[in-house]
């Protein structure tokens, strides 16, 4: 049965809680429209279908009661080899009140947990075990402790130790909702405060790291927001999902994105932005319908500042590994540190006061089917002289140092910096690449730089005024160099799709190195 989408979903005068769940209905009927005969979705999926018994369930599981039964069928029969998602499965199972634990136990007999080293899956083992008896609920203080200790850096929780993803630290919010830990929650709860201060300064929740603009975080940010009492962050959320619904029929899992070729099945990754071999459409939609009926059901509260207990609350220490800076005009997110070139943040993501992406969230992974490589990190790249080779920088660390970010790269056998500074109308690049120092090395001559190499969405409308002055005029920003600046289309991707690079290309000269500067101006007040 195909599901009409047409009547407005962007009814801003509902409540939240009451837009979340008519949402919930919508995606729940558009899964029961797909379901196919034995039970399953058209695309293979890893747990759609133990959330969508979870999402008919809890919506109303008289009128699904045949597609529940199929469900439990093909969820009997699922392969339980090494990507079996235990973790996930018995979450969404255990949130199913009506469903028997007996009936979960039959399923779950003998499957494996996953034994991710991944933030996410551990809390949601750790939410699994608090189900249990006596021991497992040792058991689940114990990895508590654990996470506790490795996956956290103030109150950002992390995606993979060292690592920061804002998507994956949306959904560990909104997991440790659902634990019994007082410690558990009061994390949760400060959690959710770093994602209200993400969005009301950047009009979006998740820009940074692993799976940026992908609805997963966005529905996580959501429930985590309202189930803090953070409402307005989460409409403007909210706004973002149905605004997508209408203009799609459907929830793209990227919705920065252009999905007018959505493909959900893993031989269309390479061409599709913000997907990995590993995402699945279904996955995503029933876990998106799960989380917005569950957040539907939350009663309203005030911001929550702190839980309620004996003692005053310890402050939370920023994130280390997280940075946001705000001016008057913008928004800038950096990330300081990982254990691959994409976790440790090439350019700022910059969004303007009105939330429209100047330079956007790319790379995120090397997943192996992925748009990403080394060559498509926007930092510099040395260019070949005759018979040479082509240099790609490669970030070895970063850090701050009051408003000035400071990143040194390797080119190569050379070596580099990248300096950010911040202030509150303008942010100012400079890329060197020093001097190698050594005369007799014959591989110097001839090698020309391109420094900068920003990602600009390939949407944004530029005007040239000079040699190196570049105007934006519908996001009210200018952009000058102290050389010649060049726009181009490229074959790069960021999570929206292709880009524009920006950059300056000067040679490098063995004596003296090669540098350059360029200044993000924004109109005051635009």
């Amino acid at each position: 049965m195909p599901v009409s989408l047409t009547t407005p979903a962007n009814d801003t005068a509902r409540p939240p809680r009451n837009r979340a769940n008519r949402l919930a209905a919508l995606l729940a009927e558009m899964l029961a429209s797909v379901q196919t005969q034995n039970g399953d979705f058209p695309q293979h999926g890893f747990y759609a279908t133990a959330f969508a018994i979870a999402l008919w369930h809890g919506l109303d599981p008289g009128k699904y009661q045949t597609a529940i039964t199929h469900a439990i069928h093909a969820l009997q029969k699922q392969d339980d080899g090494n990507k079996y998602h235990r973790e996930f499965i018995e979450f969404a199972l255990s949130q199913t009140m009506a469903f028997r634990a007996n009936q979960r136990r039959e399923i779950l007999r003998r499957k494996p947990w996953q034994n991710a080293r991944v933030g996410n899956w551990l809390i949601l083992r750790m939410v699994c075990l608090e189900k249990g008896g006596v021991l497992s609920r040792l058991a689940a203080k114990v990895l508590w402790r654990l996470i506790d200790g490795k996956f956290r850096d103030g109150a950002a929780f992390l995606d993979r130790p060292g690592c920061f993803s804002a998507q994956y630290h949306a959904f560990c919010a909104a997991l440790l909702t659902f634990s019994q830990q007082p410690a558990c929650q009061q994390a949760g709860l400060d959690a959710a405060k770093l994602i209200n201060d993400i969005t009301r300064q950047s009009s979006h929740a998740n820009l940074i790291g692993r799976g940026a603009g992908q609805s997963f975080g966005i529905i996580s940010a959501i429930y985590a927001l309202l189930h803090a009492g953070f409402d307005r962050p989460a409409e403007k959320l909210l706004d973002q999902i149905e605004q997508s619904l209408l203009a799609h029929q459907n929830l793209p899992l990227n919705l920065l994105a252009d999905p007018s070729d959505d493909a959900s099945d893993e031989a269309n990754a390479r061409r599709k932005p913000g997907w990995y071999s590993y995402n699945r459409h279904y996955d995503y939609l029933a876990f998106a319908g799960f989380l917005l009926m569950r957040a539907g059901q939350l009663p309203e509260r005030k911001a929550a500042t702190s839980l309620q207990t004996s003692k005053p609350p310890a402050l939370t220490p920023a994130p280390k590994i997280f940075r946001i800076t705000s001016g008057e005009t913008y928004c800038a997110q950096m990330t300081l540190a990982g254990k691959s070139p994409y976790d440790i943040a090439p350019m700022p993501v910059v969004t303007s006061a009105q939330g429209d992406i100047i330079l956007p969230p790319c790379g995120g992974e090397q997943d192996f089917i992925s748009p990403y490589n080394s060559h498509s990190l926007p930092l510099p790249i040395l260019l070949p002289a005759p018979k040479g080779v082509l240099r790609c920088a490669t970030p070895s660390s970063a850090m701050y140092q009051d408003d000035t970010f400071l990143m040194p790269f390797k080119i190569g056998g050379y070596a580099g910096q990248r300096e950010i500074r911040f202030s509150p109308f303008e942010i100012t690049f400079t890329d060197q690449i020093f001097a190698f120092n050594q005369p007799d090395d014959t591989e110097n001559s001839g090698l020309t730089a391109r420094l900068f190499r920003l990602f600009i969405p390939q949407d944004l409308v530029a005007e040239r005024q000079s040699e190196t002055c570049i105007l934006f005029p519908q996001q009210g920003l200018q952009i000058d160099a102290d050389t010649t600046l060049h726009l181009t289309p490229s074959h790069h991707f960021s999570a929206l799709g292709r880009v524009q690079v920006l950059f300056c290309q000067l040679p490098y000269a063995p004596e003296t190195g090669c540098c350059a500067t360029l200044t993000m101006c924004w109109q005051r007040g635009g």
